[in-house]
């Protein structure tokens, strides 16, 4: 008899305005990139995959515009991975740690992953503007 798939595993992240910015922002970037409405479990998922792929300064750059976000709040904002899902979130997880001097969980893992899709600085393939080409004295509001 064949073994059922492990159950699925739930990020509880806390909703935050940093949070829904990323998110929203990340979701932006993969629809117009995928020509199709992407979800925030989607847009997750393709962060991970770019932090595994990404050099270190990369990693670096995130862990640092991550630490200037508050990503708190009261209000719960709820992720269902799937089991292989989780396996690649422990090691984006494990490849962002390398780089941290402060231990990471999975909503940090969770919300690295949205900046990296969202933020302009990582931006390889133009579909949000590089802070080079803002005009003057613009700047990406947190």
């Amino acid at each position: 008899m064949p073994r059922p798939d492990p159950p699925a595993s739930v990020i509880i992240m806390p909703k935050s305005a940093a949070l829904l910015v990323h998110a929203a922002a990340a979701i932006h970037t993969l629809t117009l990139r995928d020509g199709r409405c992407v979800s925030m479990r989607e847009a997750t998922l393709a962060g991970f995959d770019q932090i595994i792929d990404d050099k270190r300064v990369d990693l670096i750059v995130l862990l640092r515009l991550h630490g200037q976000y508050d990503f708190a709040g009261t209000e719960r904002q709820v992720i269902g991975l799937k089991h292989d899902e989780m396996q690649i979130l422990r090691a984006a997880k494990k490849r962002l740690q390398t780089h941290s001097t402060v231990p990471l969980h999975h909503k940090d893992a969770v919300a690295m992953a949205l900046m990296r899709m969202a933020r302009p600085e990582f931006s390889r393939d133009g579909l949000i503007p590089s802070p080079l080409t803002w005009p003057e004295g613009a700047r990406l509001q947190p």
